[in-house]
């Protein structure tokens, strides 16, 4: 509990870890209940998702262990973007929607959690002391899957219950599905927003894994 860093990554990785998870049980209810798309439709739709995962490790190996602060600041602000552009793809939701309608934002926000993910946890595990270094590692992975239930519980509770507001209100079944959705896309912008401002009082790690002095303490 003394370590401010680790706890201060903890945070991060909860707040990031949330957003993935509760944006692909929303989405895929989204789609299937809202738009009528079959489940095939709805999981292909999702592709470019990890397609972007796997390209980031690409650039993710030839940068190694060099400007992790950087980085994690760099794709936590594209993964915002991401969601943002998402949450606007949304909002222009008409019946035409085709799944190539989500591909651009949906490869921004696969390509930006690739390229946080590995910085993240370098980063959070870097002031820790090598006695500590397997406990550590272990409760940072529990908080991850605490932070995928936690985005679970905020984006359903978002999505159902101003789906079931907007349908009282006498709103067509796509209506309502778009402010469901959208409000759950709205937490995502703002959990990377919160991880963007706490990324900017984390340490930044040297690439040999030693801390700066206090005068190199704004970007890695």
């Amino acid at each position: 509990m003394r370590n401010h860093g680790y706890m201060l990554g903890g945070f991060i990785a909860l707040m990031f870890y949330s957003t993935p998870a509760g944006l692909f049980m929303t989405f895929a209810i989204f789609l299937q209940q809202g738009f009528g798309f079959t489940p095939l439709e709805a999981g292909l739709s999702t592709i470019p998702f990890p397609l972007g995962t796997f390209l980031s490790a690409f650039t993710n190996s030839r940068l190694s262990d060099r400007f992790l602060k950087g980085r994690i600041l760099g794709a936590s602000a594209m993964m915002a973007a991401g969601y943002l552009l998402l949450f606007f793809v949304v909002l222009r939701a008409g019946q035409n929607l085709s799944i190539l309608d989500f591909a651009p934002p949906l490869f921004i926000c696969g390509f930006s959690l690739g390229m946080t993910a590995s910085p993240l946890f370098q980063t959070v595990l870097a002031d820790v002391p090598g006695r500590d270094a397997g406990s550590a590692s272990g409760a940072l992975q529990a908080i991850q899957q605490a932070g995928s239930a936690l985005g679970v519980a905020i984006a359903s509770a978002l999505f159902f219950s101003i789906i079931a507001a907007r349908q009282q209100a006498g709103a067509t079944t796509a209506d309502a599905y778009v402010a469901g959705f959208s409000a759950s896309v709205g937490y995502m912008v703002f959990a990377m927003a919160a991880v963007f401002v706490a990324t900017l009082f984390m340490p930044v790690v040297k690439a040999s894994g030693e801390k700066p002095e206090a005068g190199e303490m704004m970007l890695g």
